[in-house]
């Protein structure tokens, strides 16, 4: 376990979903790992911040990288044009989906 995960792991699970904490499950994404529980992580942020697309982006995210590319899609379409993503988010939807259909 490298040191970033290290540290990661010693924040706690915000909200009362308990589990992988928020960062950590970002971490764990990006490194294609633990799929099956960041989804279930991602899952719970998006019921507990609806008003957040961040979490249907990251579920979106997850979707792809278990080849689940229908949902994964369907959903990253949706999320992309949700005026309320952050303008950095919005530039990583936007180059996934561009590496999805090209």
């Amino acid at each position: 376990m490298d040191e970033t995960e290290n540290v990661l792991r010693k924040l706690p699970a915000a909200g009362c979903r308990g589990g992988t904490n928020l960062p950590l499950a970002e971490f764990w994404l990006r490194q294609k790992r633990e799929l099956g529980n960041i989804l279930d992580t991602f899952n719970a942020a998006c019921r507990e911040y609806p008003e957040d697309p961040r979490w249907q982006l990251r579920v979106a995210q997850t979707y792809l990288a278990r080849n689940w590319t229908k949902d994964g899609l369907k959903l990253l379409r949706k999320v992309v044009t949700d005026s309320r993503l952050e303008p950095e988010l919005v530039q990583e939807a936007e180059q996934l989906l561009a590496e999805q259909q090209g």
